[in-house]
């Protein structure tokens, strides 16, 4: 089971002895700090870490660096938790991890909390007439009877005009979420909010140095630090380089089960591919299949989280998941998820741009130049001319597009500003490194996981050693003969299957989400033509109705838009009629 975790902050000690009567009973959890002015519950302990003096905590999974052994006692950290808000930051550059850190101050009977940068462990926190309440998850602010949720629907608007935007306010009234990286001090009734970590202090102006054992390196290592926290690990492998390189990873730490999923349609089906990476690593593999018959378009898949995510055309897989947890006593999901991201897959002339602005028009741009041409299958001349558009108008920020397809007019379903501290470039930051930042910000908006009373998910890619590796590495680095992701892939090597390291394209499940919507396209005009967004006044019911024509397929620019607003509407109608209530 996952780390689930509940803290109770408020100034005055006899509030807060008096709400912790009330809430300890039903949310099922023993209490692990006692503070005057803070009370923490959490399962399982073992996966807690108390400081002397009950001044702060840390929940989840530490690490070293370096060592990447776990930190196991609260003394080895103590130093860092004695009550100055600078400690945090000396946590963020000392150690690394999957975690959660509670302080208090010194000086006040404020309380600061810190999550880190891989964003791996959730943490949503309300503000309360007495104080503050922090969680890992939704269910438990509603078991403990602090909140009965209801959906913000101008929050609603934004995050479809938006969804893979991560935002500290949620879709349900009243819940935020403290981001990976930040830093949350409550004093009183205020809070501040602060960012610790940023993509911006890692980026380099660009060398021709090789970083390729250094990234192996640290690759390897902090997969190998993960995976000996967990007894029985299943690892999801679905062909490509990116799962492939954490199998090669946790072959022989510990014990791995492999599973890959396919479709009845060649493009969905990778299996050859799974299959020797497989062998080549001797993991036992088991097969599944993405079926019609586990989907159903009216259960929502994301009723564990604070904003609807994802879409049911994985209930198939993660059916078959949850099976072999039980079955096979698997105590940890473990995914390559987030892998494009962090090794910097982008597919445009930034990094020919980049190396231009670092080094200047010399053989080495023009090598750049090739690779480009050899990974997109553009020309030179369509290379050169993109080229020459981004060096006429340089950004320095990103510009993160936005989707009102299927929107009222009127819903508001585009934020006025994209605003996130990974976004803020250094001055003459590099275009390749502005979207590789916002990679990193990008994948943050999927990688919720599952409810917390299931194993964890586990996306050990985003481990912040590696992501601070790859900031560091030049944007032309990944593109090096044309191959995407080339320093991984030369990194590995000597470990993976040539049909691995030489793939030029990708096939997945997208067949079988088009086939999902095509199917239930009747299903999809109900629910939504009429359901709660529509009632909010956020769709516009007559394109949905056009899109949706029943006698023919769907548009396939339209497929993933369908399947976004179908699961919201079975979100939003989880949680109808209900309203924000804060315990007095």
């Amino acid at each position: 089971m996952a780390v689930r975790y509940l803290a109770l902050i408020g100034p005055a000690p006899d509030t807060v002895r008096e709400i912790v009567t009330e809430v300890c009973a039903p949310i099922g959890l023993p209490p692990v700090l006692t503070h005057p002015t803070c009370r923490l519950f959490c399962d399982p302990v073992g996966q807690t870490l108390i400081c002397p003096g009950q001044s702060g905590a840390i929940i989840g999974h530490l690490f070293t660096r370096g060592g990447n052994t776990p930190v196991t006692h609260a003394d080895d950290i103590s130093v860092l938790m004695t009550g100055d808000k600078s400690d945090l930051k000396q946590l963020i550059d000392r150690y690394w991890g999957g975690y959660v850190a509670l302080q208090t101050s010194k000086h006040s009977s404020g309380w600061t909390c810190l999550r880190d940068p891989s964003g791996a462990m959730p943490c949503y926190y309300i503000r309360t007439s007495w104080g503050w309440a922090l969680a890992s998850d939704i269910d438990l602010l509603i078991d403990a009877h602090l909140i009965v949720p209801t959906v913000d629907w101008v929050a609603m608007a934004r995050h479809l005009g938006a969804f893979d935007f991560r935002t500290e306010q949620t879709v349900l009234a009243g819940v935020f979420e403290l981001l990976a990286g930040c830093r949350l001090t409550f004093s009183d009734s205020q809070k501040a909010v602060e960012c610790l970590w940023t993509p911006w202090t890692f980026v380099q102006p660009g060398s021709d140095a090789d970083e390729t054992d250094r990234l192996r390196d640290t690759v390897r290592n902090c997969l190998q630090a993960w995976a000996r926290q967990f007894d029985r690990v299943l690892l999801g492998v679905s062909g490509g380089l990116d799962s492939s390189v954490v199998a090669a990873c946790l072959a022989r730490q510990t014990d791995v089960l492999a599973l890959t999923m396919a479709t009845h349609e060649g493009e969905g089906d990778e299996r050859h591919y799974a299959r020797a990476a497989a062998d080549a690593l001797n993991l036992e593999m088991l097969e599944g299949y993405h079926t019609l018959e586990d989907i159903d378009l009216s259960r929502p898949t994301s009723i564990h989280l604070p904003r609807p995510l994802s879409g049911a055309f994985g209930q198939s897989e993660n059916k078959l998941k949850f099976q072999l947890a039980e079955t096979r006593q698997i105590d940890a999901f473990f995914s390559g998820i987030g892998g494009d991201n962090v090794f910097c897959y982008l597919r445009s002339v930034s990094p020919l741009v980049d190396r231009i602005k670092v080094q200047g028009l010399g053989p080495g741009a023009f090598q750049t130049l090739d690779d480009i041409c050899e990974l997109t299958g553009c020309s030179v001349k369509e290379a050169i001319y993109a080229a020459w558009k981004q060096f006429r108008s340089p950004v320095d920020r990103y510009r993160w597009s936005a989707t009102t397809d299927f929107m009222a007019e009127d819903a508001h379903t585009v934020p006025p500003r994209f605003d996130h501290p990974w976004l803020d470039a250094s001055k003459g930051a590099l275009p390749g490194k502005i979207a590789h930042a916002a990679m990193l910000l990008r994948i943050q908006g999927t990688i919720d996981g599952f409810s917390r009373t299931l194993p964890p998910q586990i996306n050990p890619l985003l481990s912040q050693p590696i992501m601070e590796l790859c900031l560091s590495i030049p944007s032309w680095h990944w593109c090096r003969d044309g191959r995407n992701r080339a320093v991984t892939r030369q990194a590995f090597s000597t470990e993976l299957p040539s049909e691995i390291l030489n793939r030029t394209s990708k096939g997945g499940p997208t067949s079988f989400a088009y086939e999902v919507i095509d199917r239930n396209q009747g299903t999809l005009r109900d629910l939504l033509i009429g359901g709660e967004l529509d009632d909010a006044g956020l769709l516009d019911s007559p394109k949905i109705s056009d899109a949706l024509p029943v006698t023919r397929p769907v548009r396939a620019a339209d497929y993933m838009r369908l399947s976004v607003l179908a699961e919201a509407e079975t979100w939003a109608r989880h949680w109808r009629g209900s309203k924000l209530s804060v315990r007095r």
